[in-house]
């Protein structure tokens, strides 16, 4: 739902095993940092980069290992949900992206 819904965002390692209830993505030719304080400011559980990086100004070392961009990087938004994960959960956090996004 999410990548059919926000054409700029990309979620890291989607094909991998990871930690339930958290995704982290990133989002194309959006500024640093936006789309996490947009959806904080939104009433959304969300942070600034990956988590060994959070709230540094730069990119995630591993992001940059992975072959993510920089600039690519500087976005990266880790969100987080409750337990167990409720469709209503996915369709908040989408329409509040496409909200955000569409400014």
């Amino acid at each position: 739902m999410l990548l059919e819904r926000v054409k700029s965002a990309r979620v890291i390692a989607r094909s991998s095993k990871r930690v339930a209830g958290t995704l982290l993505c990133v989002f194309e030719g959006v500024r640093d940092g936006f789309v996490a304080d947009a959806l904080s400011l939104e009433g959304l559980a969300v942070s600034k980069g990956a988590a060994c990086r959070a709230g540094l100004a730069e990119a995630s070392p591993s992001l940059l290992a992975m072959g993510v961009t920089d600039a690519l990087a500087r976005t990266a938004t880790r969100i987080s949900f409750g337990s167990p994960l409720a469709r209503i959960d996915t369709e908040h956090l989408v329409s509040t992206l496409e909200r955000v996004l569409s400014i």
